[in-house]
């Protein structure tokens, strides 16, 4: 019933990702309004590739936030990193896709995220990710297997992961979070991690289960009557997969280190 109940949420929730139409007076209708090409949040427009946050701006590759201009955070000491592991609590994170659906989402995550850094090497990290045991824990859930994954670290304080898989607590099951990439800065010495950004995808296989739905092509036929749509995942070029992103993640120091499961231990 509970998964029953979560489709149907999820059905009502993805309705608000539809674009919206405007009648431009000829009869047809028209999408290119304020989040259209010439919008405010188009090509041109305040988000757009010349706008505030867009290529030139703020947020873009000579801003602030940017490729080159970093965080501005002063860097740690590298060799300091390894060995901590930080909790990042995902239902208190921004979901930017798939639109609409965040209080959903966050209302059905169960675990906190758990990454440990494994190395640091000039301009590389490594980490560990895998779960807590709930979102009030910072322990380790010792029943789900981890992820070891790594990335950029030459921009210290700011690192980048991509290309990896992780699982996250979704309705009392795990999931995979594929081809995912994890940007964030190390602040205070490496007290915390901010301007946490995620973005990845979301199998439909994955999730039919879960939403208690007999197919992943039901769930695919379904998202483009509501302005969504899967596309080809990155693992297999399958037409199974909702784009995924996530913003203003914030992790936070705890004791212990991230251990390696390969194999979840009897009685999980």
């Amino acid at each position: 019933m509970r998964h029953l109940t979560l489709s149907l949420a999820l059905t009502l929730s993805l309705a608000s990702c539809a674009p919206a139409e405007s009648d431009d007076g000829d009869g047809d209708f028209d999408t290119t309004g304020a989040d259209g090409a010439d919008g405010s949040d188009g090509a041109d427009g305040a988000d757009g590739a010349d706008g505030a946050d867009g290529a030139d701006g703020a947020d873009g590759a000579d801003g602030s936030d940017g490729s080159d201009g970093g965080s501005g955070e002063d860097p740690v000491d590298a060799a300091s990193l390894e060995g901590n592991a930080y909790t990042f609590d995902l239902s208190a994170a921004t979901w930017v896709q798939p639109a609409g659906v965040g209080d959903l989402i966050n209302g059905q995550l169960d675990q906190q995220l758990l990454i440990g850094v494994t190395s640091t090497s000039g301009t590389e990290i490594g980490m560990r990710a895998t779960l807590t045991e709930s979102l009030d824990s910072s322990t380790q859930d010792p029943c789900v297997t981890t992820s070891d994954l790594s990335g950029d670290f030459s921009g210290n304080p700011d690192f980048e992961i991509s290309e990896g898989d992780l699982g996250i607590g979704f309705g009392g099951v795990v999931i995979s979070l594929r081809s995912f990439n994890f940007e964030g800065t190390f602040t205070e010495g490496g007290e915390t991690v901010a301007y946490g950004h995620v973005t990845a995808q979301l199998d439909a296989r994955d999730l039919a289960p879960v939403l208690d739905m007999g197919s992943p092509e039901e769930i695919c036929d379904l998202l483009p009557l509501l302005g969504a749509a899967c596309d080809a995942c990155d693992s297999d070029g399958e037409s199974f997969c909702i784009s995924t992103e996530l913003a203003d993640l914030e992790g936070k120091l705890t004791e212990g280190s991230v251990a390696e499961v390969v194999t979840p231990p009897d009685g999980c």
